[in-house]
């Protein structure tokens, strides 16, 4: 077949199956095609794959492109920001591999079996840091064992201390502000008052809490 154009070619029928139809290819690189008007026959399936997408090695975009749907990363990849500065610290990762958002459900974990009303319980998790806030409404009780919570919605790494919450019970000193720690031989928060007594369950009777926080996974 000769070098046609493409005005010149037999339209493709509404019966036809465009993803299979071939498309001629001349390479004009080869002599011996460009000679003869040999081609090489490509269907528009081979050209985007199986699934009938787009594979692209490398894409480079210059300028605001706007997009009409979602960007899907495959596990563990990301967003690398390895062309920007480093800090004068030491840089581990500039790769930014992880966005999720969501609820989740604290238990006591201070072997009273505490009933929690929860009000509302939300975390956002963007790279290692996950950032959880919400609150809590504690049963009436009178037990005396110190008041924990599990079921973080991921694992922490360290100690991290969490920022003032408030309550609207009457703690030890007549106090109503407690802050909370995670990690503090403890996989989960631990309350304190602001004068640094650990909050008893018996303190937080019938009281909420409410907090906010972030920690490193």
């Amino acid at each position: 077949m000769a070098d046609t154009k493409i005005t010149a070619l037999t339209s493709i029928s509404t019966s036809t199956d465009p993803a299979n139809d071939v498309l001629p290819i001349v390479d004009t690189s080869d002599t011996i095609m460009a000679g003869t008007g040999t081609t090489k026959k490509v269907t528009l399936n081979q050209l985007l794959g199986a699934g009938g997408t787009a594979s692209l090695g490398t894409l480079a975009v210059s300028g605001l492109t706007t997009l009409s749907d979602n960007i899907v990363m495959a596990s563990a990849k990301g967003i690398d920001f390895t062309a920007t500065a480093n800090s004068s610290g030491t840089m581990t990762s500039e790769l930014l591999n992880d966005y999720e958002e969501g609820t989740w459900v604290p238990t006591d974990a201070s072997g009273a079996g505490i009933a929690f009303t929860l009000l509302e319980c939300k975390y956002t998790k963007i790279g290692r840091a996950v950032t959880i806030q919400g609150s809590i409404q504690y049963a009436a009780n009178v037990n005396g064992n110190a008041a924990k919570i599990t079921g973080l919605p991921f694992a922490y790494v360290g100690m991290a201390p969490f920022s003032i919450a408030y309550t609207s019970a009457a703690l030890t000193g007549g106090v109503t502000t407690v802050a909370y720690l995670i990690g503090h031989f403890f996989d989960g928060p631990l309350f304190y008052n602001s004068i640094g007594t650990q909050t008893l369950n018996s303190s937080l009777s019938g009281g909420t809490i409410w907090f906010f926080g972030t920690y490193m996974i």
